[in-house]
């Protein structure tokens, strides 16, 4: 069993390792060494291994060895190494004709290293401020287990089984107080065992621990070394009064724990009350393959298309992160590699899918749903009646999807006076589904950021004085639309009639996300459901007229701008 990862509290233990002791009566039992062994194996051990580090007292570098070469090698020879990563390089002399390019371990002592497969490269950049010294992985080890730089965190990543970014190595920065103390790079054990296994290799780990009080230190002397031979760990060992050093090499094979207990396990299967209408019940059923049948099957067992009712707040965690999740109108993916094919929403504001496509998800995704199962309200949507069990198509109004596909047209025509400035904020703006207040103002949030943030204020200028108005500098884009409309033969009551909307839109930005929320933002609220009996239903109706708005104000410029120039675009 492994132990912890290479948390905030074991960096910390790791400064200690790498530092003189503040207290005098604690220097005899540092100077000694006698930790040096019990924390190699202990960091043998842990779920993250330290692959290479370079510290005040500490140097430790990490090569992979091939097992069959490993075995023929004296250890204690081993630790006597002589160790110069340089990486790939190019050299000449020697009497040879040609210039040849040595490998990087190609000068390291004994044999066995030099044949042997570094992960860690530190290089430098000389003259190019801030990558004077750098450490780079070996492309090949990044390659064959998928790993990918992400600068951000200063880690090589995958993403793991539920699809979170699992920092698999990473870079630590040793630092405490202002002090510098060196740096770590870590690796994940399991990873690292992983590629082990694929290519018959070893680890063995090279280090070399000085301990010196400077202030009194003079010279080594003339005693003799101790020769180490504990847990795995060989090496010469010398101790003095004021200064000690420990030099030697650790080897094992990691042990390859594979993929197949993944597989092995059994599936679990979550319970749904749903409304098993085959039976004519609504009752708590499994979504197990064993529990439920599909239209072919003679039986008493519920449909595959039994549904199972939710409160929409389950939808919630996939809007939050749009990074991992991909929310369709009627459909959601994980980048995890799980896909819920069908949901929708009925009249009581329920999100209800079925039995089967609950059955394909995660277990852990299945108990996410469970937490918010309910009994049915009200029966699935007129819309997956006609699409699912009629096989009809369905036309359905969404207010949300109909302003982005709008969008989506004025950004493939080109025009200039909007611009799609942020997809991601775009595909992220969907409607409203839970009674959260959080949830309606981060939707009018980006609605405020994809409509009116997407204004040109320079082309809008140029468009309105093209159309013979004087704009005042100090009109911002949303007026400088109510001067094109002018331009367009619009009266000023009406042109201000059209960007009523978006203005409306703007102003609830401002109110409930832009400034501290107060009366004005609940009696907002409380009037959104008052006049339309709930947050999802005002949402709508803010997008329906912004997009009615938008359809007007693209036809007016577009047409207008027909007339003069015979284009499409404006």
């Amino acid at each position: 069993m492994r132990i912890v990862a290479m948390d905030v509290c074991r960096l910390g233990s790791l400064i200690n390792f790498f530092s003189m002791p503040s207290k005098k009566e604690d220097f005899a039992e540092w100077v000694s060494q006698k930790d040096v062994v019990d924390f190699l194996v202990s960091d043998a051990n842990d779920d993250d291994i330290i692959l290479h580090a370079s510290a005040k007292t500490t140097l430790l570098n990490t090569v992979l060895v091939l097992k069959n070469e490993l075995s023929k090698s004296d250890p204690h020879q081993m630790a006597s190494w002589d160790y110069n990563n340089s990486g790939w390089s190019v050299c000449s002399g020697g009497g040879r004709d040609k210039s040849w390019v040595e490998l990087p371990l190609e000068s390291c002592k004994p044999s066995v290293l030099s044949k042997g497969e570094p992960l860690i490269f530190k290089r430098s950049f000389h003259g190019v401020r801030g990558r004077e010294s750098y450490i780079e992985v070996s492309e090949k080890f990044l390659q064959v287990m998928d790993l990918h730089y992400m600068h951000e965190l200063n880690s090589w990543c995958k993403l793991d089984k539920n699809g979170d970014i699992d920092e698999v190595i990473k870079i630590h920065k040793l630092e405490r107080e202002g002090e510098e103390y060196g740096t770590v790079v870590s690796i994940r054990f399991s990873v690292l065992a992983d590629y082990c296994y694929l290519t018959e290799t070893a680890v063995v780990r090279l280090f070399d621990v000085d301990r010196i009080d400077h202030a009194n230190f003079t010279s080594w002397g003339s005693s003799p070394e101790e020769v180490v031979a504990e847990q795995g760990v060989f090496g010469k060992r010398k101790i003095i009064s004021h200064a000690s050093y420990f030099r030697g090499v650790q080897a094992f094979s990691p042990i390859h724990e594979g993929k197949e207990e993944d597989t092995s396990e059994e599936q679990q299967y979550a319970t749904f009350i749903a409304q098993d209408w085959k039976n004519k019940r609504v009752e708590e059923i499994s979504c197990a393959p064993s529990a439920i049948d599909n239209y072919f099957t003679d039986s008493d067992k519920a449909f595959e298309l039994s549904p199972a009712f939710f409160n929409a707040e389950v939808i919630l965690k996939y809007k939050s992160d749009t990074d991992k999740y991909t929310l369709e109108e009627r459909a959601i993916t994980s980048r995890a590699g799980w896909y819920l094919k069908s949901y929708d929403i009925n009249d009581a504001g329920q999100i209800h899918t079925y039995l089967g496509d609950l059955q394909k998800l995660p277990y852990s995704e299945q108990l996410h749903w469970k937490q918010y199962n309910e009994k049915p309200k009200t029966p699935i949507s007129e819309r997956s009646l006609e699409t699912d069990f009629m096989g009809n198509c369905f036309k359905v109004c969404n207010p949300v999807e109909d302003l982005k596909r709008k969008l989506d047209e004025l950004d493939s025509k080109g025009t200039t006076w909007w611009r799609m400035k942020n997809r991601v904020v775009k595909q992220s703006l969907h409607s409203v589904y839970s009674k959260s207040v959080d949830e309606w103002k981060e939707e009018i949030l980006r609605l405020d950021q994809v409509l009116v943030e997407g204004l040109v204020k320079k082309q809008l200028k140029v468009n309105a004085k093209t159309l013979g108005q004087n704009p005042p500098d100090k009109d911002r884009e949303l007026k400088l639309v109510e001067w094109c409309l002018l331009g367009c033969g619009f009266d000023a009551e009406h042109a201000r009639s059209v960007l009523s909307p978006w203005h409306d839109a703007h102003n609830l930005r401002s109110v409930l996300k832009g400034h501290i929320s107060g009366q004005t933002a609940e009696q907002i609220r409380i009037d959104a459901i008052k006049d339309f009996g709930s947050l999802r239903n005002h949402f709508n109706d803010l997008c329906e007229r912004c997009h009615e708005s938008l359809c007007v104000i693209f036809n007016a410029l577009e047409e207008n701008q027909q007339d003069k120039t015979g284009t499409q675009n404006i």
